[in-house]
């Protein structure tokens, strides 16, 4: 069995099982030369157990055992709640499951902002804190220690709630086995993960840009349209939105290796409920499917379906069949119409700032694009007119 600081690139997913696994401590995660976190083996601490390459291969044989499966259910769902739903990312379906479970004296670990703005999985326990988990995160967030946490709380018999990407999911599960039963995991429909590198890059580039110290960053906010991925910064007091960082995500070269060879994007999910966004748009004259973010959710165990229907009340709900579900991240793999190794070498030879001008501007007609779906909202909100 091959040690697990050699395991190919396009199998690792910087999970950290592997780390929580060593039980000498002997792994740690380093940063590679593209800023992806790996494992990095301490000689004078290796015992040489390969319990950590038994952990990871595991989780690689899981993956491929999801390979054929279907949910057992499919919802479209928005929250009742005005507020909720207007601070959701999507219909509020991870903020409603993250109250019923901390309402039910369990504790919740989601990726968060830290006061750099770096990300990174926490633990909230919490409803007042529940904040700090909503909106979308487009970047691997740090994992650390917490699967060592999840773990810990798990023999204590102690309901936890872990919302990640389905790869993080695949961790939790292969390192807690044998203490599932007060464990919810949501995993999420992921389109791939940069590095942390190219965030912060992003804000020291916006930082010097607009001359101030950024005092809030938001990954995604809506252009008008309830589909927009525009980030948003503010400096000095001022906002300024950008899609700098987004047409650098959306051109999948920054994406970790692991991620153009996902082995879950696939129907069958690791989670007992996969939450995403309804991505296709008003589908009748329902208002439901109007511009306002509507979640997608796959109910994929009977634990899934339990606790849905803790939370169901709380929501407009519509039933879907599994072939309106389907979309790229749940079926098939991305590739990079650029050249992905020139464009790294650049980005490590020369920075961000020359990799933002070549690749992360939007073109003329993405550029018109995005302002007419921004004019459709204003004229939907304020007249009325929808858009067809």
């Amino acid at each position: 069995m091959e040690r697990i600081d050699t395991v190919d690139k396009t199998r690792c997913t910087g999970c950290t099982a592997c780390m929580d696994a060593c039980r000498t401590g002997a792994i740690s995660m380093k940063e590679d030369e593209n800023g992806f976190l790996f494992p990095y083996i301490d000689e004078k601490r290796c015992i040489h157990c390969k319990f950590c390459s038994i952990i990871c291969s595991e989780g690689n044989a899981y993956a491929g055992n999801l390979l054929g499966k279907q949910p057992l259910f499919a919802y479209a769902m928005k929250h009742r709640d005005e507020e909720i739903h207007r601070t959701s990312q999507s219909g509020g379906v991870f903020y409603a499951l993250a109250q019923a479970v901390i309402r039910a004296g369990g504790v919740v670990f989601g990726a968060a902002f830290l006061e750099d703005f770096s990300v990174a999985h926490i633990c909230v326990e919490k409803e007042s804190d529940l904040y700090r988990l909503q909106g979308s995160k487009y970047v691997q967030s740090d994992m650390n220690s917490v699967i060592s946490q999840v773990k810990q709380l798990l023999k204590q018999n102690k309901l936890v709630l872990f919302s990640g990407t389905p790869c993080q999911c695949t961790g939790v599960r292969c390192a807690c086995r044998g203490y599932e039963d007060t464990l919810l995991l949501v995993d999420l429909i992921c389109h791939g993960v940069p590095a942390r590198k190219l965030w912060k890059d992003f804000l020291n580039y916006s930082s010097r840009k607009y001359h101030g110290k950024i005092t809030k960053a938001e990954f995604r906010i809506s252009d008008g349209s309830g589909k927009g991925h525009v980030e948003r910064i503010t400096v000095n007091g001022k906002r300024y939105t950008s899609t700098t960082y987004g047409q650098l995500f959306y051109s999948h070269a920054f994406f970790r290796e692991s991620c153009d060879h996902c082995k879950f994007r696939t129907a069958g999910r690791v989670g007992d409920i996969t939450l995403g966004d309804w991505i296709y748009g008003q589908r009748s004259e329902d208002v439901f499917w109007e511009r306002t973010g509507v979640s997608q959710v796959l109910v994929n165990t009977e634990k899934g379906v339990l606790w849905l229907e803790r939370i169901r009340d709380s929501f407009e709900v519509r039933s879907l069949e599994w072939k309106e579900c389907t979309q790229p991240a749940l079926e098939d793999e991305y590739y990079c119409n650029l050249n992905k190794k020139e464009i790294l070498e650049i980005y490590r030879q020369k920075g961000f700032s020359v990799i933002a001008r070549r690749y992360g501007h939007e073109n003329r007609a993405i550029k018109f694009k995005r302002r007419l779906k921004k004019l459709g909202g204003f004229l939907g909100k304020h007249f009325g007119i929808r858009q067809t």
